[in-house]
């Protein structure tokens, strides 16, 4: 999995997007705002897929020749964290620029995030 942070960090960097793609790159909502911070946000996920795809590959390493392979849980813990940490960075980054710079305000991110949340969830089992 870190090789494939690695490498897909690695193929951003050298084949920048100039225009919204929704097979590569980072995508939310709120890129839309601005372009200028679009491009920052793009740079700060790059950057984060390499740094934990290395961190990755150092933890698959050490589990390796520690000899905890056989404990499928570590890989798996390590697998899903590093994808979902990412994510999660770069999204914060995000979020903190645009109320920073004044595009969108707290009370926005809040609504869009009440209005997301709730729009599929389901009160419990309906008997059939």
């Amino acid at each position: 999995m870190g090789c494939l942070l690695v490498m897909m960090s690695l193929v951003s960097f050298i084949m920048r997007h100039h225009k919204p793609n929704f097979l590569f790159g980072y995508q939310s909502y709120f890129l839309k705002k601005s372009d200028e911070l679009e491009k920052k946000t793009q740079i700060v996920y790059r950057t984060l897929c390499l740094i934990i795809g290395i961190v990755q590959i150092g933890l698959g390493l050490l589990i390796r020749f520690l000899s905890w392979d056989r404990f499928f849980l570590i890989w798996l813990l390590t697998f899903y964290f590093s994808i979902i940490l990412v994510y999660a960075l770069t999204e914060t980054y995000l979020r903190k620029n645009l109320v920073k710079n004044g595009i969108i305000s707290k009370q926005d991110i809040s609504k869009y995030e009440k209005t997301h949340a709730t729009k599929n969830r389901v009160k419990g089992f309906k008997d059939l």
